[in-house]
C-alpha cells in the first residue's frame, strides 16, 4: 500500500505569497495521479487549487496544456480570478475571459490553460480531443461526473499528468465514490485533517477553517 506522503517539498510562487498551512501541504504531492482537497467553506479550497496550478504550469508541466473545470462561468471571475490575482499570476500571464470564444489563461512558457463551464455541455465538448497534462475541477461536487470521466481520458501528457478537485462536501456523492467507493483506502490523522488514501487517490478531507491562518 501506498504511503500518504504527509510532507512533501512546498515551495512559493515568488517568496512572497502565503506557504499552505500543515493541514494543506498532502494535497501538494507528486506521487499520485489523483489530489483532492474536500472541506467546509473558509479552508482555504480555492487557494490550494491555485497553488497546484501554479506547480503544474510552472514546475510539473510546464511546456504542456492545462485545463480549469468550473461549475459555472461566475466560479472563475467571482472565486478563483481574486485569488490568482493576489498570487500576481495574472500579471504574469494572459488571460482572455471566460466570456470570450476562447476564454482561458497563456503562462509564461506560452501554454494554455483553458477555462472550462460545466454548464455548457458545449463546453465540456471542447475538451474531447485535447491533449492536457492536468486538470483542475472545482466545486467538482457541482459537477456532472460524465465531465469528470471525459476529464480523466483527455489528461495524458507531460512529466506529471495529474487531475486534481477542490470541492464543498455534499454527503455520500460522486465525489465521495471517486476517491473512496469501492478502493482499498487507508486513512491517517494529518493536523486537523484527515488524509484518505490509495496507491492512486489522495484526498485531504474535513479541514476545519479556524486553521486557515489566512482567516
Amino acid at each position: 500500500m501506498a504511503t500518504a506522503n504527509p510532507n512533501p517539498t512546498v515551495v512559493t510562487a515568488t517568496g512572497d505569497e502565503p506557504v499552505p498551512y500543515k493541514e494543506q501541504q498532502p494535497f501538494f504531492g507528486l506521487d499520485r495521479p489523483y489530489y483532492g482537497f474536500i472541506s467546509g467553506s473558509g479552508a482555504g479550497k480555492t487557494f490550494s487549487g491555485v497553488y497546484r496550478l501554479w506547480l503544474n504550469a510552472t514546475l510539473w508541466n510546464p511546456n504542456s496544456m492545462g485545463a480549469i473545470i468550473v461549475p459555472d462561468k461566475g466560479q472563475f471571475t467571482d472565486n478563483i480570478k481574486p485569488i490568482m490575482d493576489e498570487f500576481g499570476l495574472m500579471d504574469r500571464w494572459e488571460y482572455k475571459s471566460v466570456y470570450t470564444d476562447e476564454p482561458g489563461l497563456v503562462t509564461e512558457n506560452d501554454q494554455r490553460i483553458l477555462i472550462l463551464s460545466a454548464d455548457n455541455e458545449r463546453q465540456i465538448g471542447r475538451i474531447k480531443g485535447k491533449n492536457l497534462a492536468y486538470i483542475w475541477m472545482d466545486e467538482e461536487a457541482e459537477i456532472q461526473p460524465r465531465a469528470r470521466e471525459i476529464a480523466d481520458q483527455r489528461v495524458r501528457i507531460g512529466n506529471y499528468p495529474n487531475l486534481f478537485i477542490t470541492t464543498t462536501p455534499d454527503g455520500y456523492n460522486h465525489t465521495y465514490d471517486f476517491f473512496v467507493g469501492d478502493r482499498s483506502v487507508e486513512e491517517e490523522t494529518h493536523g486537523e485533517a484527515t488524509l484518505m488514501y490509495s496507491d492512486e487517490t489522495l484526498a485531504v478531507v474535513g479541514v476545519p477553517s479556524d486553521q486557515n491562518p489566512a482567516l
